[in-house]
């Protein structure tokens, strides 16, 4: 935990004397988690795969018109067309289960955070060798996840220099990126996918046996991604003091968006917590008003806290002042994880816990 940010939280005791008998965990009845899951997922899920897939289909045609033009106009364009595709990425990205896990899973679209220096390795032996393959959308999907990412498009176009390989590359990873993207979609919202999967759970389902399990995957995309932005995106960069801030440790430094990924993924996080039929919705009906309110307020304050940061994440961790309202970001952050793994979970019936994230 970072030093300057050890001060007095609300404790998981505090919060359970606000919150009376929530200190045993029961499951709840199983159509309670169908409702839950159908919510979630029709209103969250889907819709965040729907942008992502619209946003990348945008890339390859924005990079072409970026590789044959040459005003300053043109390059501010392919730098809002990266943008908009890296939210809806960070709109969908909290979601750890379904198509978008299966093969090279996240790391496919974004491979962060990654083994140290790895990806770095890659790139810049690539920008070195300059290979022919690398310019062929079918050869660079058999590549490694680091040259067709999200993070491999964003070296090039705030990185690199402007020539014909440097566009083909890029042109080449934006056409991967929307295949991929309308691959999960389609593998979600097609005929028999796993949109239809997760709310018909059963015995003869190959997926999920019960909606209870549908319902612990989403608990655990939430408790995940809350324990992502906090020890990735946040505590990284931030570093133990003011001296030792790591900036470059942030998710999209080089494109100065690492803030604004944080408040994308709070975004869905909260909107699977307040959503209609939702987490809050879910833990109100069974006598936890009490929690619903206290959770809604927990990520408006998050929400609040990251949009008062006045800089990019990569110079707030090294300006004295700003600094401080990345260390309330995390304290607010620290508490709704709190919430989570302790009331909500107790609550609903869903003990996930938190991993150590899977290295994307």
């Amino acid at each position: 935990m970072n030093r300057e940010s050890r001060r007095p939280m609300r404790s998981l005791a505090a919060v359970l004397l606000l919150l009376p008998g929530l200190v045993r965990a029961e499951a709840l009845p199983d159509a309670d988690y169908a409702a839950l899951a159908r919510a979630v997922i029709d209103r969250v899920a889907v819709p965040a795969y729907a942008g992502h897939a619209r946003a990348a289909k945008r890339l390859a045609p924005a990079i072409e018109r970026h590789c044959t033009g040459s005003a300053a106009a043109d390059r501010a364009a392919i730098h809002a067309a990266f943008g908009e595709a890296m939210d809806a990425w960070q709109r969908a990205r909290p979601f750890s289960f379904g198509p978008v896990m299966r093969g090279e899973g996240r790391a496919r679209i974004a491979f962060w955070p990654g083994r140290r220096g790895s990806a770095a390795r890659q790139m810049r032996a690539a920008l070195r060798a300059r290979g022919a393959d690398l310019l062929d959308t079918e050869r660079l999907a058999g590549k490694s996840v680091a040259l067709k990412d999200l993070q491999a498009l964003e070296r090039l176009l705030f990185g690199a220099p402007r020539d014909a390989w440097t566009c083909g590359f890029a042109r080449a990873i934006a056409r991967y990126q929307s295949a991929v993207a309308a691959e999960v979609l389609a593998a979600w919202t097609g005929e028999g996918g796993f949109r239809q999967a997760a709310l018909s759970a059963g015995a003869d389902n190959e997926e999920y046996e019960s909606d209870a399990e549908v319902a612990r995957d989403l608990m655990r995309s939430l408790t995940e991604s809350l324990e992502a932005v906090i020890a990735h995106k946040l505590e990284a960069p931030l570093g133990e003091t003011l001296e030792r801030a790591r900036p470059k440790q942030g998710e999209s430094w080089r494109s100065g968006r690492s803030l604004r990924s944080v408040a994308v993924n709070l975004e869905t996080m909260r909107a699977m917590v307040e959503a209609p039929g939702g987490f809050a919705d879910l833990v109100a009906g069974h006598g936890a008003g009490a929690l619903a309110d206290e959770l809604r307020r927990g990520f408006a304050d998050a929400s609040s806290k990251a949009a008062s940061i006045g800089r990019p994440l990569e110079d707030a961790v090294s300006d004295p002042g700003e600094r401080e309202k990345v260390i309330d970001l995390l304290r607010s952050l620290r508490t709704l994880r709190t919430l989570v793994s302790g009331p909500l979970a107790r609550a609903s019936g869903i003990l996930v816990g938190f991993n150590s994230q899977d290295g994307d």
